[in-house]
């Protein structure tokens, strides 16, 4: 047994009925009745909380060996004793100092980590800083002349709505990091015995479906067409609620605020336009001078950001009408699709000239820029994961992981068809690519990404979208027929 403090086999050794240390009984003492705890662990520590240890025990129950001769054994016995003295107080004296020290010494540490991470911080701060006048002073806003729309062109978001912007995100990021499977998930066994369930014209016209929609609440579908319809159809009723009238051209994309009864459409007529449930326009949104082809909702709902093949793309409040931001970035062909990321922070723009661009909304600033399709990009979708991202032209799917940008992570080709929209379920599990095939890919699978079910016909679909509990998908195709695949 070595005494806790000294270090040295104890004469009278005691054990700390707290802790179980073992201790020179005069040391402990000593320093008990100077500090009041126990010297290893800090805990409150009294004379009656250590017990002697019996010699016997030390000694396997019978006569030990040869007692340690004490100083009143010696001829000398004041100076032996004044020696113990200034041997115990320097053995407490330097026991104490060798905790303070320790103390200092992790102290000094985190005070250098504060420093280091504060000079980067600075520097970040600095960088953002110069690119942002620069960016102001560079900046060309691009407005239409001929603008009939009198809500007021803002240069920059309010401080209101960056405040909810960023409180929304944060809330949407710790939730992602508490999320988990579904246990209800359909299995690749399931989704693979998928078939059709509803098949209805809705327009009942010949004009092809382009897009759709599907609420939240897995009830209401909305759908546009080629020849400038939108429709609003109940799939429990197997009936249309609305048609709304008003584009001129092509409906290109279509989208449910989450919880108003609004609908949102864009289209070739170079408009962005919001409705409510019953029909009537609530907002003819006039800030492009080209087709709108991307068209997606920020995840509060008030906010879409519109992209065209004019080169800029828009942010605006559905609610009021009003555009909050137009952004004209420099040696840009055009833009044939947006999407939101599931956080809401950033927007993926995918290019006439083949790329892809992830923007920060609130600062206009482009983070990122992916340059590996062969084509035009025309369909960009977000895994609920945050983190996968996948990408389409008319014949490639590309699956990225934002944590590493420096190339794609999968390559799907598609040579013999062509590729009309791409769509994640809510869980990030399955990967759904609509086009001249409906084609479902599993993340989870016993290799990433392996191919559930190809579901093939003579027509071509136009777009996917799951339903919130990943055990529906809905399709529209050139047919002008809307779908809803599950399982009997």
């Amino acid at each position: 047994m070595i005494c806790s403090i000294s270090g040295d086999v104890p004469q009278e050794p005691v054990v700390s009925i707290k802790t179980g240390n073992v201790y020179e009984k005069r040391l402990i003492e000593k320093y008990i009745d100077t500090n009041g705890r126990e010297p290893t662990t800090g805990e409150p520590l009294s004379i009656t909380d250590i017990v002697v240890i019996s010699k016997q025990s030390m000694s396997g129950g019978g006569v030990g060996g040869a007692k340690p001769r004490t100083s009143n054994a010696t001829s000398i016995p004041s100076m032996l004793q004044m020696f113990q003295n200034e041997w115990d107080a320097l053995m407490l004296e330097t026991f104490t100092l060798k905790q303070q020290f320790e103390q200092v010494r992790q102290e000094l540490a985190h005070s250098l980590y504060q420093y280091d991470a504060s000079c980067r911080v600075i520097a970040r701060l600095i960088k953002e800083r110069d690119q942002a006048r620069n960016a102001l002073a560079n900046a060309k806003i691009k407005v239409d002349s001929n603008n009939s729309q009198d809500s007021m062109l803002i240069d920059d978001l309010s401080e209101q709505d960056i405040k909810r912007i960023t409180e929304k995100t944060q809330e949407l990021t710790q939730k992602r990091k508490k999320r988990s499977i579904p246990v209800d998930l359909p299995k690749a066994q399931e989704v693979e015995a998928m078939s059709v369930l509803l098949s209805t014209n809705v327009n009942n016209t010949a004009g092809s479906l382009g897009c759709l929609d599907y609420h939240a609440n897995q009830t209401l579908v909305a759908t546009g067409s080629n020849d400038g319809l939108a429709t609003l159809y109940d799939v429990d009723k197997s009936a249309v609620v609305t048609t709304f009238k008003g584009h001129q051209k092509k409906v290109n994309r279509v989208l449910f605020h989450p919880t108003e009864q609004v609908v949102c459409s864009s289209g070739v007529d170079k408009t962005v336009r919001v409705w409510n449930h019953n029909g009537q326009q609530l907002h003819n949104i006039k800030k492009h001078a080209g087709d709108v082809c991307g068209l997606t909702m920020h995840p509060l709902g008030d906010y879409v950001v519109s992209a065209s093949t004019d080169a800029t793309w828009a942010m605006h409040n559905i609610l009021t009408g009003q555009t909050l931001i137009t952004v004209t970035p420099e040696d840009n062909g055009g833009y044939h699709c947006a999407q939101y990321h599931p956080d809401g922070q950033v927007v993926g723009l995918g290019t006439h000239d083949k790329k892809i661009a992830i923007v920060t909304v609130n600062s206009k600033k482009c983070e990122i820029v992916l340059a590996e399709h062969n084509q035009f990009v025309n369909s960009i979708a977000f895994s609920e994961n945050g983190y996968h991202m996948a990408s389409s032209d008319s014949n490639t799917v590309k699956i990225w992981d934002l944590r590493r940008t420096e190339k794609s992570i999968k390559t799907i080709d598609f040579t013999d068809g062509q590729i009309g929209n791409i769509s994640w379920d809510p869980s990030g599990t399955y990967l759904a690519i609509a086009g001249s095939v409906i084609s479902i890919y599993n993340h989870k699978g016993k290799r990433e990404f392996d191919q559930v079910k190809t579901f093939s016909d003579s027509i071509v679909y136009t777009d996917i979208k799951w339903s919130t509990n990943s055990k529906y998908f809905l399709t529209t195709s050139d047919d002008s027929t809307l779908k809803m695949w599950g399982n009997q």
